[in-house]
């Protein structure tokens, strides 16, 4: 089920996990993580945790967005956003495929899963002492 916005431009489908209702049928949304994708962010610092949950917060479950300064700039400095945006680039949780810098329009960006092939060791063993657990009865 998918609403319209006033200018006839539809509103982006979430996937299942990523969507409920409240009483009266209205979607409410929130980010989903996995506990894999959080167990791997120890690595962030925290402004650029910061930054990637209000990336994720403002994508809306799309994997290419613009992230525009209006938003950015209510918690960050112009230095403090480069410096986190920089830190999500070069630890493969961000792609910056599109720089609009040259005609002052936000920069496009994309969602990356760089950062699992990169963490490949931290997360085998982290399923393998999962899948190790008893099982309660």
């Amino acid at each position: 089920m998918s609403r319209k916005r006033s200018k006839g431009k539809r509103i982006t489908e979430f996937q299942d996990y990523e969507r409920s209702t409240d009483n009266n049928g209205w979607e409410v949304s929130y980010t989903r993580m996995t506990d894999i994708q959080l167990h791997c962010m120890n690595e962030l610092s925290n402004s650029a945790f910061r930054l990637y949950i209000m990336m994720k917060d403002y994508a809306k479950g799309q994997v290419e967005f613009t992230y525009p300064h209006r938003i950015y700039s209510i918690l960050f400095s112009n230095q403090g956003f480069k410096t986190a945006r920089k830190e999500l680039i070069d630890l493969g949780y961000i792609e910056d495929f599109t720089s609009m810098a040259n005609l002052r329009k936000e920069n496009k960006y994309r969602f990356s899963s760089k950062w699992r092939e990169r963490n490949n060791q931290k997360i085998k063993t982290m399923l393998d002492a999962r899948n190790k657990r008893p099982m309660k009865q």
